[in-house]
């Protein structure tokens, strides 16, 4: 071992350095075990056994337990400076097997994810060299912390930003949105925006704004205690906001109070394992062949599900919509309340909707108002007035039929009743 080695920090890295010392020095296994645990400053390799397994039961994150799955997350580094390389592995434990968390694609789907590749069923490991040990333990804290998240919360990356923009628009986010993510529910297919500003940038007035938002665009927010997954240092560092639609998205009362039980994992409580880059790290079940990550089950058909409208319905009140809201443009009253309606559906289609379904492009276009080709109404005369009132009895129908016993079936019906007063005031 040289003097620039990594000093080893568990009981895998007296291992690894045991197995050196063996090689170089033909000393039996006893003996180069006890000398690697007193490089690491033990007086023998049990005294690093007893020491370390009270530091292990200790630390959450390797807290073993019968029902545990270990996941080891690596990554090498190599200072270009001195020359210097070395490896950071950081042992957590889950509740399930990663592959049962993530699929290998949806690692793509997260900034602290998508470096890495899977190496064995309870091992990833980064695809690049890091530019020196701490950015090593950085990259793998980061990591540790987003499948704290999954493991607590079963939501899984999703690369779909237009479901938790209101209205499927980015100028609708959040005011003061930073470093945001998206996940999925894999089972109601409902979705959860995560926004993690820095501290420093929400002040009052921030917060303020963001209320004023969620009230206007029927938004939860809530702000758990735990830090959260970018940068989680109390001063300096970024807060975590769950937002979720108030009817269509993810019920974030159960998340907050799963996460909150997540301990803190950042580099500078390092308890992982340090050690040469040589030989390389391999985890207890490296060999065996890496069974296929779950996919993401389907979502079940929308009229099965009581709580979703079938496509159909979309469709049919997207086109009467539309038709409406065309002919009743220069009618303020009327358009505005309508467009309300139809930002309702359309959210609820963007939130709700199967992502193997439609493209966001074709659930957008069902909503799309594309009618300008209709000319219309200054002063509705008497056919007109009987065939735009035949039109909104068809589709307070449509909407009573489907959303008559649902939370936001009242919302729908004080705006279609503002837009048929409207109607009967019309001269």
């Amino acid at each position: 071992m040289s003097m620039n080695s990594p000093v080893p920090s568990s009981i895998g890295g007296i291992k690894s350095l045991a197995r050196q010392i063996k090689h170089a020095t033909g000393a039996s296994h006893a003996a180069a075990l006890d000398s690697a645990a007193q490089t690491a400053r033990f007086q023998n390799y049990a005294h690093a056994q007893r020491t370390l397994a009270v530091h292990v039961a200790a630390t959450p994150l390797a807290d073993a337990r019968s029902d545990s799955y270990p996941l080891f997350l690596t990554f090498y580094w190599k200072d270009k400076e001195t020359g210097e390389r070395g490896r950071e592995t950081l042992t957590m434990q889950l509740s399930a097997a990663w592959t049962s968390l993530i699929t290998v694609q949806q690692l793509a789907h997260n900034r602290s994810l998508y470096d890495l590749q899977p190496m064995a069923s309870d091992h990833l490991e980064g695809k690049h060299y890091c530019s020196g040990q701490m950015e090593a333990r950085e990259h793998a804290c980061a990591a540790a912390r987003v499948f704290q998240f999954m493991d607590a919360t079963r939501l899984r990356p999703s690369a779909s930003y237009s479901r938790v923009y209101p209205s499927g628009n980015s100028r609708n986010c959040i005011p003061h949105s930073d470093h945001p993510s998206v996940w999925f529910d894999p089972t109601t297919r409902r979705y959860l925006f995560v926004d993690e500003p820095y501290v420093r940038a929400i002040g009052e007035r921030e917060e303020q704004e963001r209320e004023r938002w969620a009230i206007s665009h029927l938004q939860v927010v809530a702000k758990p205690t735990w830090q959260g997954m970018y940068h989680p240092l109390r001063q300096s560092g970024s807060q975590i906001y769950f937002i979720s639609h108030a009817f269509s998205g993810v019920s974030v009362k159960p998340l907050v109070a799963a996460v909150d039980r997540i301990p803190l994992c950042t580099a500078d409580r390092w308890t992982g394992e340090s050690a040469a880059a040589t030989p390389r790290f391999n985890s207890p079940l490296s060999g065996q062949p890496l069974p296929n990550a779950e996919p993401t089950p389907r979502a079940r058909m929308q009229h099965d599900d009581p709580a979703r409208p079938p496509l159909t319905f979309h469709r049919e009140v997207g086109l009467l919509l539309n038709k409406l809201i065309g002919l009743c443009r220069r009618r303020t009253g009327i358009k505005t309340h309508l467009e309300s309606v139809r930002d309702v559906l359309r959210e609820l289609l963007m939130t709700s909707s199967a992502e193997e379904d439609l493209s966001d492009a074709e659930m957008l276009a069902i909503y799309e108002i594309n009618n300008t080709s209709v000319q219309p109404i200054l002063h509705p005369d008497w056919p007109q007035r009987s065939a735009l009132e035949e039109d909104m009895r068809k589709l307070r129908g449509l909407l009573l039929q489907e959303f008559a016993f649902k939370a936001y079936g009242s919302a729908l019906a004080r705006h279609l009743g503002a837009a048929e007063r409207s109607l009967g005031a019309w001269r």
